[in-house]
């Protein structure tokens, strides 16, 4: 399939079905996804949210100041002293979704809360808590609930017991985690220190720093990811450390969340400069494209769905990867305005700018390096690997092993301005321009003259039956079998004269998107017409995609926007009175 898209910057749709998760991909730039920040005027009881965490009903649950919240993504339900008699204290560090199916919430002098289902308890000093002040929370994988307090840590027993495990006014905890092993690593304000077999090491000399350790992540690899106050990011893995700072890209010593995602990106949460991922050893900060600036970051969620969920200064953030994905010159292109997309047999795009041909991978040719003109107006992938590139004023480019072969007007193309490229089946090349349509038939401009109601040829296709049909920009469209020529206007049926896109669908219909005409449909000798008044999106088409699903993927001036072919077809055929369409992007 050719693919040929007339856009003012490049979208890259993704079609799927309503059940597919969708996940931050690590190729893309935070500013090509979809961010939504929530803060006090959107509902939170406070702006600064501590910890995350998502329950098996599948709410997202935040730690505020003043109480934790469920969320629904619409509305914010407050769970604080003034709703809750058993809370004791608003202010609410740490939340953990247990495997049954409770939430348990550690609060800074109300101890910890546990809420299943409607019940809610407080675990405080008098129920076996070394302190009020809970700090940390973590479930091991034998199902202990461990407590991290200003003055050691507990664990809480199946049967509901509260034990103190090392209660001390030295063991100030301020995060857990536990390793393949077992064995459960303890961030405290002066180091770490390490519990397996009722044995509680400190490592004060063996290599671990003594700051104050902000958060502790055990990822996928084994790797022990440690977040310090001043001393910035540790990796302890297989007996070796490895430290992070400026030098290598990390803008903070103050790393106070690291959260592993599903696509084994590294997430870094600093006190002072926002959030940024790690990835084949490389950091990239890019707080600004999500709106968090170099406000605290305090936590991270990837969600069931693959949102990820930024708990910060500047509130509840949600990052999600949208179903449209914009790329334009932040990403690489060489030019906003994009004319022309082609895929070759390794599924590489070739994009047509102003300023010349390029891949998204950085190959490019232009003027200065091997074509006729920057001003690109169509591009297609030849068969043999060819890679043709039609220009608005110098005509038609051939690039195959490294050399260029240019045709233009002084060698048999009628003009300079080429708008439209087809290689049917026989591996002829057939190349619209301002005046006329031509083919290169083994490298040569074929002598013959094809007469056409129109001189402008935009668009070129193929049917099933070998069919050539030329789409013009001043005379409507034309059906080509042999030396036979049939020309179909608005006269005859046809929405406009002026022709943007073809498609032929399984049925072997052809479908024709005009420019202010809406969709016309061809079948059986007969032409329907879709347009805004019976519910098309817009009535400029410029490009007909089909998927798998049964829809219809149109581009026009207003962005894209889908629908479904059934109803189409239903409404050709008189039994539908309206289509509908889901748009995508911004007028």
């Amino acid at each position: 399939m050719r693919v040929t898209k007339r856009w003012a910057v490049l979208l890259l749709v993704l079609t799927v079905s309503a059940s597919s998760a969708f996940a931050v991909d690590p190729a893309l730039s935070l500013d090509q996804n979809v961010v939504r920040t929530w803060g006090v005027d959107q509902g939170l009881p406070q702006g600064t949210v501590y910890a995350l965490t998502q329950t098996a009903d599948s709410y997202i649950w935040a730690a505020t100041q003043e109480g934790f919240v469920r969320f629904d993504g619409t509305e914010f339900i407050t769970y604080d002293k003034a709703a809750v008699p058993q809370i004791h204290n608003n202010m609410t560090l740490a939340l953990l979704s247990a495997r049954d199916g409770s939430l348990y919430a550690a609060t800074n002098g109300g101890g910890m809360v546990h809420v299943q289902g409607r019940r809610i308890r407080t675990y405080e000093v008098g129920d076996g808590m070394p302190s009020d002040a809970a700090t940390t929370l973590y479930e091991s994988a034998n199902g202990t609930i461990w407590i991290g307090t200003q003055k050691g840590l507990a664990s809480r027993q199946a049967d509901g017991r509260i034990v103190t495990i090392a209660g001390s006014e030295s063991l100030t905890v301020t995060t857990l985690a536990e390793d393949w092993s077992g064995q459960l690593w303890i961030g405290t304000m002066h180091g770490v220190a390490t519990f397996k077999d009722g044995r509680l090491v400190r490592h004060d000399t063996d290599g671990f720093p003594n700051a104050q350790i902000l958060s502790i992540r055990v990822t996928r690899d084994g790797s022990i990811w440690i977040g310090t106050r001043g001393n910035g990011l540790l990796r302890y893995r297989s007996g070796q450390f490895r430290t992070y700072g400026a030098g290598d890209g990390l803008p903070s010593a103050n790393v106070g969340a690291i959260y592993e995602d599903s696509h084994g990106t590294l997430w870094i949460g600093t006190l002072d400069h926002g959030v940024g991922r790690f990835r084949n050893e490389h950091f990239d900060f890019a707080s600004d494209a999500i709106g968090i600036g170099n406000k605290a970051v305090s936590s991270f969620l990837e969600d069931r769905e693959g949102n990820l969920w930024i708990g910060s200064a500047n509130g509840l953030t949600r990052v999600a990867e949208g179903r449209v994905i914009s790329f334009t010159t932040a990403q690489g292109l060489l030019a906003e305005k994009v004319r022309t997309v082609s895929a070759d047999s390794n599924d590489t795009l070739w994009i047509g700018t102003g300023k010349g041909v390029q891949t998204l991978d950085g190959r490019h040719f232009s003027k200065g390096s091997g074509v006729s003109s920057d001003l690109v107006m169509t591009t297609l992938n030849g068969r043999d690997g060819s890679l043709w590139v039609g220009t608005f004023d110098a005509g038609l480019n051939r690039v195959f092993q490294g050399q260029t072969t240019v045709y233009d007007s002084k060698n048999g193309l009628n003009s300079n301005l080429v708008l439209s490229l087809y290689e049917d089946r026989g591996g002829v090349l057939w190349v619209g321009t301002a005046h006329g349509l031509q083919r290169i038939v083994n490298g040569t401009v074929a002598p013959d003259v094809i007469k056409l109601s129109g001189e402008a040829v935009g668009v070129i296709y193929e049917d099933r039956n070998g069919a050539i049909w030329a789409g013009t920009q001043d005379g409507g469209l034309n059906r080509i079998v042999g030396a036979a020529v049939t020309p179909f206007t608005k006269r005859n049926g046809l929405a406009s004269d002026l022709i943007l896109a073809l498609h032929e669908d399984s049925t072997g219909a052809m479908w024709v998107g005009t420019a202010g005409g809406g969709l016309s449909r061809y079948k059986a000798g007969r032409w329907a017409t879709v347009s805004t008044r019976e519910g098309l999106f817009d009535d400029s088409v410029f490009a007909i995609l089909e998927d798998d699903n049964g829809y219809f993927w149109m581009s026009c001036n207003k962005g894209i926007f889908r629908v479904s072919r059934q109803q189409l077809d239903d409404l050709a055929e008189g039994i539908l009175p309206k289509v509908t369409s889901v748009a995508y992007g911004r007028g």
